[in-house]
């Protein structure tokens, strides 16, 4: 994996307010995955988030299901 990718990730990371390197790990385990797919469907990108979500503080119910409710950026 290049340089460029692993600071993608971790730019992409401190979006969501997240330096971990736990977290990065994730991030690049799930590109990893990604990388090997031959199709993106629904299962690919619920077991991505499965990955990502992996060492989150999310609730155990919301990783790995699409969600029922509205999600908003910046709080609007």
């Amino acid at each position: 994996m290049s340089n460029d990718i692993v600071n993608l990730l971790y730019e992409s990371n401190l979006i969501e307010d997240e330096d971990s390197g736990i977290m990065l790990l994730d991030a690049i385990k799930a590109w990893n995955y990604l990388e090997h797919v031959g199709k993106l469907s629904a299962k690919v990108i619920l077991n991505v988030h499965k990955l990502l979500m992996k060492n989150s503080d999310l609730h155990e119910r919301e990783v790995v299901y699409f969600r029922k409710v509205n999600v908003t950026v910046g709080g609007e």
